[in-house]
């Protein structure tokens, strides 16, 4: 089984990005992406550079921090994004608002990392809602982006490595679970928790112990026990 451990959210604060690259030095992670309007975006695109084994994608955002076009309906007055509850809410919007948004999150993208995202999902899956669906996958075809989270390319998509269902005996669990299917994906958010996620993010002491699970050795064991091979997209 290929398996793609990726870490959502390179990018939000210090101790996200901090984060996320030990889970990938000591753990599985394998594979993250990256959220280009937020504060610690410039750290995560020179962490990436000075690891190159991490694959890195575009994590786009319609539902936090300030926009970089202000596309109207999902903004407010200063641009920044609506919560994701008001979002949800929303009846119309322009697609041609929303993929200008996203095509310009896509440009910052590639002018931090020097490079095109290995693949595109999206924060709180927004990148899938039926209003924005059609302007996630025009921009895949523009930039010639192969996978997208639950749209294409084969692969499982796991969700379940979140909340109260982490722990080593869960995600033990899934590995035996998937190890027969070809490729599958697991999401997952690890961090260090500092002041602006705290202050941000309600999901913010899981996130540590996601980190600690995605590191431990018995994970680690399991992933060689069962022929497990660490990929990223």
């Amino acid at each position: 089984m290929r398996l793609i451990v990726n870490a959502d959210d390179f990018g939000l604060t210090p101790g996200v990005t901090y984060g996320i690259m030990e889970g990938h030095q000591q753990g599985i992670v394998t594979s993250t992406t990256a959220m280009v309007n937020m504060p610690a975006i410039e750290l995560a695109a020179k962490l990436s550079e000075e690891n190159p084994t991490l694959g890195v994608g575009l994590h786009l955002v319609l539902s936090a921090g300030k926009s970089l076009t202000s596309p109207k309906g999902i903004t407010d007055a200063e641009g920044y994004f609506l919560k994701l509850n008001k979002l949800q809410s929303v009846s119309e919007v322009d697609i041609e608002e929303v993929y200008t948004e996203y095509k310009a999150q896509m440009e910052r993208f590639i002018q931090l990392f020097g490079r095109k995202p290995t693949h595109i999902d999206g924060h709180h899956h927004t990148h899938m809602l039926p209003l924005t669906k059609e302007a996630t996958i025009r921009l895949a075809k523009e930039y010639e982006i192969d996978y997208i989270r639950g749209v294409s390319n084969g692969t499982l998509f796991e969700p379940e490595f979140y909340e109260d269902k982490i722990s080593v005996a869960h995600l033990v669990e899934l590995l035996e679970r998937y190890k027969d299917e070809d490729s599958v994906e697991l999401m997952c958010h690890p961090a260090y928790v500092d002041a602006l996620l705290y202050r941000t993010s309600a999901y913010n002491i899981q996130r540590v112990k996601e980190l600690v699970t995605l590191c431990d050795p018995a994970v680690k064991a399991k992933v060689e026990e069962l022929n497990i091979e660490l990929s990223h997209c």
